[in-house]
C-alpha cells in the first residue's frame, strides 16, 4: 500500500532513518571485521578511532563515539544531570528487578497504582513477596480514563492512601500503557513535603521521548525506561537512570551484590559497565551489541530543544485531539481522561455491541489492511499512538475512512 499511518508505536516504534542506517552499516561491518582489532578499537574509542577506509564504508555508523558518549546522549534526551549514572540493559525487565530489589531494601510499604505494565507489577509483588512486605495498589485506571477525576483529584487519592496504608515508597508509573499520564512529580513533591519517602521508582517506559521525561529536578531515585518504543530505535534496549544524588551510593551497592551473585542476568548490563570501566570480562557471555548502534542512530535523528520535552508533548496531544474527534464522528467512543492526565495515547471502543465481539486480530487486520497500525484489543478496543509531526490531510483522510469502515 502506497499510503500508510503507524500509529502504534506504544508498543514498538517505527524504526527512525538515523537508527536504520547505523543498524544496517553495524551488520556490514560485523560481517566484514567480525571480532577484529579495528572492531574492537571501534567499540571503545569511536567511529573517529577507525582508518578511514572503515569511515568511509559505514557511515550510518559516524555517531557512534562509543559508550560514554551513548549515556551522555541519553542524559540528555532524558534532562538527567550529567554526573549521575545510567545502566545499559538487554531486557528492561533485569532492571525492574533491580528496581524491586531496591524499594524493598529501603521500604516497609511501596505504594502503586493500577496503571502499571502487569508484568512489572508481578516483578514488584514477587519480591514484596519473597521479603514479607506489601504493595499498596491504588484504583485509578477506571475512573480516570472515564474522566471522572482531575489531576488534584489524583493527586489527593494517591497522597491519601500513601499516608493511611503508613507506605514509605513508591513505584509510579508515569505514562500508563492505556495513555493515563500521572503526575508523578507532584505527588512526590507533595509527599516529601510532609512524610518520609525513603525510596522512589519511576517507570517511564511509555514517558521517555514522549511525554514529561524531564530528570533535571530529581524527582525519583531510579528511572527506567526502553528505547524501543518512543525513541524508535526498534531493537529493545532498557535503560536505568539514577535519578538522585541521595541515593547513588545504595543503588551501586546493590547492583555491585547483585552482580558478583549471579542474580542480575543481563549480558549487556554487565559488558557495558565493564567496557566503561576499562576492561572486559574475558570469560563473559556472548553479547549481541546492535542495540547499542541503533539507539545512538535513533538518538542523533532527535534534536533537544530548550523546551523538549514540553513541546513534543504539546505536538502528540494535538493529535490526539484530532484523532478523538474522528473517532467520535465515526463509530467510536474515545476515553477522554482531563486535561492534565492525557498522554499521545489514545483508546476508543467500537460503539456497536456486535463490533465489540470480534477477535483482537482481526480488528487489527482490518485497520492494517486499510493503511492504519494501530494496536486492537478485546471489546472492540483499539490504541493510537500520536506522531510528533502533525497529521497531514491525507493521513485525517485515511484515518476517518477506516475508522467508518471498522466501525
Amino acid at each position: 500500500m502506497d499510503e500508510f499511518l503507524y500509529l502504534d508505536t506504544a508498543r514498538v516504534g517505527r524504526m527512525s532513518p538515523g537508527a536504520h542506517r547505523a543498524a544496517a552499516d553495524y551488520l556490514s561491518l560485523a560481517a566484514t571485521e567480525g571480532g577484529s582489532a579495528y572492531f574492537g578499537r571501534f567499540l571503545r574509542s569511536g567511529f573517529a578511532a577507525c582508518p578511514d577506509r572503515m569511515r568511509a564504508c559505514y557511515p550510518g555508523l559516524t555517531h557512534w563515539n562509543g559508550i560514554a558518549s551513548l549515556k551522555h546522549s541519553l542524559r540528555a534526551l532524558a534532562g538527567s544531570r550529567p554526573d549521575l549514572p545510567i545502566l545499559l540493559a538487554s531486557r528492561s525487565a533485569q532492571l525492574m528487578r533491580l528496581s524491586a530489589r531496591l524499594l524493598f531494601q529501603r521500604c516497609r510499604c511501596v505504594l502503586a497504582s493500577d496503571l502499571g505494565w502487569p508484568g512489572y507489577h508481578a516483578i514488584l509483588e514477587a519480591e514484596g513477596r519473597r521479603v514479607s512486605r506489601p504493595v499498596t495498589v491504588v484504583p485509578l485506571y477506571e475512573t480516570v480514563g472515564a474522566g471522572r477525576m482531575t489531576e488534584e483529584e489524583v493527586v489527593d487519592t494517591m497522597c491519601r492512601e500513601y499516608v493511611a496504608r503508613r507506605c514509605d515508597g513508591l513505584f509510579l508509573t508515569a505514562v500508563s500503557h492505556l495513555g493515563v499520564r500521572l503526575p508523578v512529580e507532584r505527588i512526590v513533591r507533595r509527599l516529601e513535603a510532609a512524610h518520609e519517602v525513603r525510596f522512589v521508582v519511576v517507570d517511564g517506559a511509555q514517558d521517555f521521548c514522549h511525554a514529561s521525561a524531564d530528570l533535571r529536578d530529581e524527582y525519583c531515585d531510579f528511572y527506567l525506561t526502553g528505547c524501543h518504543k518512543w525513541l524508535r530505535a526498534y531493537h529493545p534496549l532498557g535503560l536505568g537512570f539514577y535519578g538522585r544524588r541521595r541515593t547513588q551510593g545504595v543503588i551501586e551497592t546493590t547492583l555491585s551484590h547483585l552482580k558478583t551473585a549471579g542474580e542480575l542476568d543481563d549480558p549487556l548490563l554487565r559488558f557495558s559497565m565493564d567496557l566503561e570501566a576499562g576492561g572486559l570480562d574475558r570469560y563473559s557471555e556472548t553479547v549481541n551489541l546492535a542495540p547499542l548502534f541503533s539507539c545512538q542512530g535513533a538518538v542523533a535523528d532527535g534534536c533537544v530543544s530548550s523546551d523538549y520535552p514540553h513541546a513534543v508533548l504539546a505536538a502528540r496531544l494535538r493529535n490526539r485531539d484530532v484523532i478523538a474527534g474522528l473517532a467520535a464522528e465515526s463509530g467510536w467512543q474515545p476515553t477522554l481522561p482531563a486535561h492534565g492526565l492525557r498522554s499521545g495515547i489514545l483508546l476508543a471502543q467500537a460503539c456497536r455491541p456486535q463490533r465489540r465481539r470480534i477477535e483482537p486480530e482481526t480488528l487489527w487486520d482490518e485497520f492494517r489492511n486499510r493503511g492504519v497500525a494501530l494496536t486492537a484489543y478485546e471489546g472492540g478496543w483499539i490504541r493510537f499512538s500520536m506522531p510528533e509531526a502533525p497529521l497531514a490531510d491525507k493521513d485525517i483522510h485515511l484515518l476517518r475512512n477506516a475508522l467508518r469502515l471498522a466501525a
